[in-house]
């Protein structure tokens, strides 16, 4: 395949200028067709770099995927249709191995009712600009769309690849997940993991990590004691076997308070923290917590841990993300403790933590309303300090006509967390508030951060890429429009 380098040109601005931005767009749909893109994900081995989205440029929403041999400066020269079916098919998520490519999302090709199922796809990454897929398999074992399977999310690790979705087959939803341990060629029948009467309560919104040694973790929302608990299951086999679900959000009464939006990572030892936001302390406020493993979840701290540490319930702090490097765990959240959202950052080790919390964002406290902050981590671990950071957030400060728009910053470290080089950085190149930015999704090699993300600033919903080295900001260049052209690449490396 060939690919051409891309230039992203926002026309209308400054006069008889446009602005020229290494922002890169990678959906490529013709501009008399045009539907707007959602759910961009990305994933990264080495300098080659995978995105993909859901939109509906032939008529029904399909999956596309896009990819680059170098770091993202040069794609293919067009994306990828890599569902097929006459369905729709949405919400995409992606992963990378040595080898391979993953690809899962849900789908409504298999019955009348349009009920969604869980359908993935294998790549090879080849050489020579070769990308060769399999024909999409589906996962959840309702071969006539009778019951919806939603939210799917996989990880994938050597040979081992994993997959988890929401599944409606018995009523309420519950927790599935399906296993390969052969980089996908055969997958196991999907195996239900949250423990209490099939269908009786609302089970949802599974995350998954997975660590070397066949350490599987699965975390998700469930309702089974009246309000919404934080449940998780472990494997020590690959998947093959999962043993009994547990409570993560102990010390309180279980269904007594919400816990929502759990988020799981795990490095390649089997530290695993597990984060969420959690109402026991007062509906007016929600607060973050945490719970940890150092064996891949074969045990848990007796009690969640609180991260946020302004007054319990007072404040929303809430929509944690979290990464763990070389035993280190890292938590991200948005906190309205000073009148508007900032993003706020905190580290541990063995659960307990190292530093008080900080802020990230820029500006006055408060003022930036700075939201959605996503945190990657990377490190060969021969100390724990080897270990890069990422966090990138969305960010409002430059709406002053209250549009919505916002742009993406980022803040990036290269000690573990320890200290943070690079603080409130663009990491998008469009001229400040002009734009909304939507599916935020990022990927860290090294030190090198690669970023998408579903744009409207051609007036339509479009998915764009930018990468750069930590420590670098996304910087505008105007330059006069008849210069701005697109110009030949090379071979798009597998």
């Amino acid at each position: 395949m060939r690919i051409c380098l891309l230039l992203a040109v926002l026309a209308g601005c400054g006069g008889d200028q446009v602005l020229v931005s290494s922002d890169v767009r990678v959906d490529l749909a013709d501009p008399g067709a045009d539907p707007d893109s959602e759910g961009s994900r990305v994933c990264s081995v080495g300098e080659e770099v995978y995105a993909v989205w859901a939109d509906a440029r032939g008529g029904n929403a399909a999956v596309w995927l896009n990819a680059s041999a170098d770091g993202g400066l040069t794609w293919l020269s067009q994306p990828e249709r890599i569902s097929d079916g006459v369905g729709d098919a949405s919400h995409p998520d992606i992963a990378c191995t040595q080898d391979h490519v993953f690809v899962t999302w849900e789908d409504t090709r298999d019955g009348v009712l349009e009920n969604k199922n869980v359908y993935l796809v294998r790549g090879f990454r080849g050489s020579a600009g070769n990308l060769r897929f399999d024909d999409p398999i589906a996962l959840d074992d309702d071969e006539e769309g009778n019951a919806h399977s939603l939210h799917p999310r996989i990880a994938a690790r050597g040979d081992g690849v994993w997959v988890t979705w929401s599944d409606q087959r018995n009523g309420a939803y519950d927790i599935y997940v399906a296993t390969s341990d052969d980089a996908g060629e055969f997958f196991y029948a999907p195996r239900r993991l949250d423990s209490d009467a099939p269908g009786e309560a609302y089970s949802s919104l599974p995350q998954i990590a997975a660590a070397r040694g066949g350490m599987v973790l699965v975390a998700w929302e469930d309702s089974r004691d009246g309000l919404s608990d934080i449940y998780a299951a472990w494997s020590d086999d690959g998947g093959l076997s999962f043993g009994d679900d547990f409570r993560l959000d102990v010390g309180d009464p279980a269904g007594s308070a919400d816990s929502f939006s759990p988020q799981v990572a795990m490095d390649a030892t089997g530290t695993a923290y597990v984060a969420w936001h959690d109402a026991r302390n007062g509906e007016a406020g929600r607060d973050v917590y945490i719970n940890w493993t150092s064996n891949g979840g074969a045990s848990w701290a007796g009690e969640a841990v609180r991260v946020d540490s302004d007054n319990p319930g007072f404040h929303d702090s809430i929509l944690p993300d979290v990464a763990v490097a070389c035993g280190v765990g890292h938590l991200v959240w948005q906190d309205d403790r000073n009148g508007g959202y900032d993003v706020y950052y905190r580290r541990a080790i063995g659960g307990a933590f190292q530093d008080e919390e900080r802020t990230l964002n820029g500006g006055g406290r408060g003022e930036a309303n700075s939201v959605d902050p996503i945190v990657e981590a990377w490190g060969p671990c021969d100390t724990a300090s080897d270990a890069t950071l990422a966090v990138v957030w969305r960010d409002h400060r430059d709406d002053g006509g209250n549009q919505g728009y916002n742009d993406l910053y980022y803040a990036g470290s290269t000690d573990n967390g320890v200290t943070f080089s690079s603080l409130d950085l663009r990491l998008d190149a469009l001229t400040p508030g002009s734009s909304y930015k939507v599916d935020v999704d990022i990927a860290l090699v090294a030190d090198q951060l690669r970023g998408v993300w579903v744009d409207g600033r051609s007036g339509s919903a479009d998915v764009y890429f930018h990468g750069l080295t930590l420590g670098e900001q996304a910087e505008l260049v105007p330059v006069d429009a008849d210069e701005v052209e697109g110009s030949g690449g090379g071979d798009a490396g597998g």
